[in-house]
């Protein structure tokens, strides 16, 4: 009854969910714990309603992100950061899992990847990559200001590069994790022959278009359906909803 406007995360849902009873029956159904199924059920109220009594048990906790315990352990495993930023997420990786093989870093932004290697000056066997992912290469308009949300734009302020993972390099993936500001979709298919022939953990955010929270897992799954599927969530708000794939 607010004379307020609903913000725009509640009417994507409200626009996307009012059709699609089936989808969400069926990732509801797929998830592999009940955590995994209560984190739906409350992210799926809160963006319906906007309603912030939904989101009372969540906490802010970005250090946790993309490392969770059902993940098993990580030492001597590739780990492949898209979407890198300044360094954060590798950095919370190799300090979690010293006994690493080798960490891809990829940021097309170049403030952000200067950022990254002073961040990661002494650490080793990293490599910084100043590209974009996607499902093939090409050169896109990107806001290179938005700090974390840097993102793939028209209205972008520099032009960048992307390209496929599985064109960029044969090394064998362990851990794939992409926060890429609604370009998952995109990236993930770039990656197909590594899902195939790898099998790696996937973390993939998937709270920038409601519509991932289904499409990400029915393309996952249709490479390997036997993965398990968690969904967590670290903030009291809208944003940072992972979703992880563990064979």
């Amino acid at each position: 009854g607010s004379p307020v406007a609903p913000p725009e995360f509640v009417r994507e849902a409200r626009a996307e969910l009012s059709t699609r009873e089936e989808q969400l029956r069926w990732i509801h159904s797929s998830l592999s714990d009940a955590e995994s199924r209560r984190v739906f059920n409350d992210l799926m109220s809160y963006r319906l309603t906007g309603d912030y009594r939904f989101m009372e048990s969540y906490v802010t906790r970005l250090s946790d992100q993309y490392f969770e315990p059902f993940l098993g352990a990580l030492n001597d495993s590739t780990f492949v950061d898209c979407g890198g930023f300044d360094g954060d997420t590798t950095e919370e990786f190799v300090r979690r899992y010293p006994q690493y093989r080798k960490v891809f870093l990829f940021e097309p932004s170049a403030t952000n990847i200067d950022k990254a290697k002073a961040r990661l000056d002494r650490v080793r066997d990293i490599e910084f990559v100043p590209l974009g992912v996607s499902d093939h290469e090409e050169v896109l308009s990107f806001d290179s200001g938005s700090g974390s949300a840097c993102a793939v734009s028209e209205m972008g302020d520099s032009r960048i590069r992307l390209v496929s993972l599985d064109h960029y390099t044969d090394d064998c993936f362990s851990f794939v994790k992409m926060d890429l500001e609604g370009w998952e979709s995109r990236a993930l298919k770039g990656a197909e022959h590594h899902i195939q022939n790898d099998k790696p953990i996937l973390a993939i955010a998937v709270y920038h278009h409601i519509s991932d929270f289904w499409q990400i897992p029915e393309f996952v799954l249709s490479l390997h359906p036997d993965y398990k599927i968690y969904l967590r969530h670290y903030t009291e708000g809208w944003s940072e909803s992972v979703m992880y794939f563990v064979p």
